[in-house]
């Protein structure tokens, strides 16, 4: 298949549209991004069933997209599951697992850079919510994100 559906989850605040965002940026400067367009699908831009929605759009007309976020159940994978089934899609799962520590650090990090000052820590037991609940497929790839320090300074408002 030409199209492909990439399920992108992890904890609160680990840098998931940061990671969706460059893998969108690395896609379209690639020679394959030439001829194969993709589009990220966030809970910042649409809500799950507006996602589910234009998903099926995009895919009739063959453009590929990253689901960011909001996919960590097998629950919530089936109905894109189910929309790549119908489309012939290629699915890849992509768990972004810093480990509950770098989380936080992440989360930190995130809430420091921020321009939103609605913005605030995701306490520490949300994080383990998500992991009681996370369902992992055999074939998922585990990414560990990292910070680059030598682009920005960290600067906290404690």
């Amino acid at each position: 298949a030409d199209v492909h559906i990439i399920l992108l989850w992890g904890a609160p605040k680990c840098g998931k549209t940061t990671y969706a965002n460059n893998l969108v940026r690395a896609w379209d400067s690639s020679d394959y991004g030439d001829n194969h367009a993709i589009q990220r699908l966030g809970l910042d831009m649409h809500g799950q069933t507006a996602r589910i929605n234009k998903a099926k759009k995009l895919l009739e007309q063959r453009i590929s997209i990253i689901i960011d976020g909001h996919c960590h159940t097998s629950v919530l994978r089936t109905p894109f599951e189910q929309i790549a089934k119908e489309f012939k899609a290629n699915i890849i799962y992509i768990e972004l697992n810093p480990g509950i520590y770098m989380a936080d650090f992440f989360n930190h990090w995130a809430i420091e850079t921020s321009q939103n000052v609605e913005e605030c820590i995701v306490p520490e037991n949300q994080y383990r919510s998500y992991n009681g609940y996370l369902t992992t497929p055999n074939n998922t790839l585990i990414i560990v994100p990292e910070i680059n320090l030598s682009s920005k300074q960290l600067k906290f408002r404690y």
